[in-house]
């Protein structure tokens, strides 16, 4: 099918990373080490990006472009970068 999945992944649990700050509490139990999605795509047979820089950013938007089958776009984002959640 022609699809195209995006997994915004900030490596928490959540908000309770969030939560957990603003509480003055150790915020590295909400944590999660998720594995690299792209590379899992691959392997079921969906074309799939890992992006952490414009580089990879701008492979993800020549894959949208070009996918001849699913595309699953894994983007690694900070939560601590994260605007509005400080």
């Amino acid at each position: 099918i022609d699809m195209v999945t995006v997994i915004c992944n900030d490596g928490g649990y959540g908000m309770e990373e969030v939560e957990f700050r603003a509480k003055n509490m150790p915020d590295d139990i909400a944590v999660v080490h998720w594995p690299d999605f792209g590379p899992i795509a691959e392997a079921m047979g969906m074309q799939g990006v890992t992006v952490r820089n414009p580089a990879d950013l701008d492979r993800a938007i020549e894959a949208i472009k070009n996918r001849t089958r699913p595309v699953l776009i894994d983007l690694k984002l900070d939560m601590r970068a994260m605007p509005g959640l400080h």
